[in-house]
């Protein structure tokens, strides 16, 4: 068995010599020449072999030309387990003709970027400009740990800040290393990582009062919280509550903190003031926002619920808390690699410091020029020089070629970027000489705007540009709707990319609530969200009765009962009464006739 993951290897037999001709040329030419040419998944039956050949990606065989394959090297008996068994192999040629290790993995790369790749197991910081090939350098360093310094993939943890980031890591890593190590290695979001990891071990949390099927709030489950919190505890008006504002007041206090659980309301106004100052004068946070937040929490607890902040800061302090959860990811990955490690916030950071103390493999990988989300919780001195502190004897490896924008580009980014306070040690370099001069126009207002974008892509288009070929950037979605009309009055055909997200959309919403509440009865966002989807007659006035009746039972885990799991878990009956009894008499209920029977359509 030879390992083939990346080999290239040159083959004497011409491209226009037939398919079944080439099979004279020795099993090392055919499985060369088979390699290049079908790509993945042909000799192990249905595993990927990885990046033969350098990153181009592959065309999947087809089944015949595949059974060729197969049928032309048939698998020898199988060989007994060895180190190292975790590696994909194909079987190719006998051991005493394996050629030495592949290297194909560093085709194409320059000095700066094999530097970060070979660097010696240690702490690592990687500053890469924009376009220097950053997410080519975190997969060659996978790939280098696998194939080279024999680091089992299981071992090894991947984290990226997009869902769409992760998706082409996962997929690039899949060439490179092949489909079975690529599922081994642990890729995702920070998000993701924490949410796998107390789905496994968030009773190790004490006190914290969520299951393992906790639910998980997005944005629009939040601010359905906080206005239904405002309306009935702080008797606000419907109509005039702004619960987006005060959803990214309460996320800019946990993301001030390396984490919230068991905090109160009180430290975390003390948090939120800090980070932004301006508001230690507003009366409504001054006064109001310690006993909303503590509201929050505890309404957040009792549905058995966490919104994507808790994600975070519940797993920092499940490995600050638990020693048993610590370990336990401590030695499962033992190899940590971060993208975009910039935007980090103080949760991010205290995630990953935790994680890659111990042995103090950690590979980071980011820009402080490109730092723009300290808006949102990021904190750039993570990479300008805590991570140095934290992580004694650091190297660090810049990229300084950009192999993406022409170079007019690149010197008018450094011509804006030199007027920060503090600067980067990157200067960044243009592979591609060149380019059309940029342009700055100065408009009125939106009409104008997007009145010039009309005319620019309707006179681009008639000397020859194809529509597809243009696109118009804004930074809002409320700016869509001026640029809209204009393209409409100059008649210019065009199409909105990224309108409504499919899990955004009612219908889609209503289904999953009713999922999350059989699936965990205690939450109340989907519950409300259901209980009169469709239209059932059911009024503020049931919910309220519903709400008095479900607390009026006993307590479970020391909180009120919630009406989804007083009606769903049947908490209300005693043992004598019937299975097949929904629910108890209306008058034990408050509720009258008519309103007892609606919530029997649920």
């Amino acid at each position: 068995r030879m390992p083939l993951v990346g080999v290239r290897t040159s083959v004497g037999a011409p491209r226009s010599t037939p398919f079944f001709e080439r099979c004279g040329a020795g099993r090392r030419a055919m499985a060369s020449r088979a390699a290049k040419r079908l790509g993945a998944r042909v000799f192990a039956r249905g595993s990927s072999i990885g990046n033969v050949g350098g990153h181009v990606p592959w065309r999947v065989a087809s089944s015949n030309r595949r059974d060729a394959v197969t049928a032309a090297f048939p698998s020898p008996p199988p060989t007994p387990p060895r180190d190292g068994a975790w590696r994909q192999s194909v079987n190719t040629m006998p051991v005493n003709d394996m050629p030495p290790p592949s290297t194909a993995y560093l085709d194409g790369m320059n000095d700066e970027q094999r530097a970060a790749i070979l660097a010696p197991i240690a702490p690592m910081k990687v500053l890469a400009g924009p376009g220097s090939g950053k997410t080519r350098v975190l997969v060659g360093r996978v790939t280098h740990l696998i194939n080279e310094c024999g680091v089992p993939p299981s071992h090894i943890l991947c984290i990226t800040f997009t869902n769409k980031a992760a998706r082409e890591m996962k997929e690039r890593l899949e060439l490179s290393v092949g489909v079975d190590n690529a599922a081994a290695v642990t890729s995702g979001t920070f998000h993701s990582v924490a949410s796998r990891m107390l789905r496994k071990h968030v009773h190790l949390l004490e006190m914290y009062g969520r299951g393992n099927d906790f639910a998980i709030y997005d944005e629009s489950d939040t601010r359905a919280l906080i206005r239904k919190i405002l309306v009935d505890r702080f008797n606000e008006d419907k109509k005039k509550i702004d619960a987006g504002l005060v959803k990214g007041r309460i996320s800019a206090s946990k993301s001030a903190v390396d984490h919230c659980v068991g905090v109160s309301g009180e430290r975390m106004l003390r948090a939120l003031v800090e980070t932004r100052p301006n508001l230690q004068h507003d009366p409504g946070v001054v006064n109001q926002f310690a006993r909303l937040y503590d509201e929050y929490e505890a309404n957040l607890r009792s549905s058995n619920a966490l919104d994507f902040d808790d994600l975070l800061s519940a797993a920092v302090a499940l490995l600050q808390t638990s020693d048993e959860a610590r370990q336990h990811y401590q030695q499962k990955w033992r190899h940590v690699l971060v993208d975009e490690f910039q935007d980090t916030s103080l949760s991010q950071y205290e995630l990953i410091r935790v994680l890659a103390k111990p042995q103090d493999r950690v590979f980071v990988v980011g820009d402080v020029d490109q730092a723009i989300y300290s808006w949102r919780g990021a904190e750039v001195a993570n990479i300008r020089d805590k991570f140095d502190v934290d992580f004694a004897g650091a190297q660090t490896v810049l990229l300084t070629k950009n192999y993406r924008s022409t170079s007019t580009i690149v010197k008018a980014a450094r011509a804006v970027i030199g007027a920060a306070a503090q600067r980067s040690p990157l200067h960044l370099d243009a592979v591609t000489p060149g380019g059309r001069d940029v342009a700055v126009v100065a408009v009125e207002d939106e009409i104008e705007e997007a009145e010039f974008c009309a005319r620019e892509a309707l006179k681009a288009h008639r000397e020859g540009t194809p529509l597809k070929d243009i696109a118009v950037l804004y930074r809002t979605h409320s700016q869509s709707r001026p640029l809209e009309e204009a393209f409409i009055r100059a008649g210019v055909p065009h199409v909105v990319v990224g309108d409504t997200a499919f899990y955004t959309r009612k219908e889609i919403k209503d289904c999953v609530a009713y999922l999350r509440v059989l699936s965990n009865p205690r939450d109340t966002v989907s519950f409300g969200r259901i209980i009169n989807t469709p239209p059932r007659k059911i009024g503020p006035g049931t919910l309220d009765k519903l709400q008095v009746w479900a607390e009026s039972l006993p307590w479970e885990d020391g909180m009120p009962q919630t009406p989804g799991a007083a009606l769903l878990r049947r908490r209300w009956a005693d043992p004598d009464v019937p299975d097949d009894q929904m629910l108890p008499d209306a008058e034990a209920m408050g509720l009258g006739k008519a309103a007892h029977r609606a919530p029997r359509g649920t």
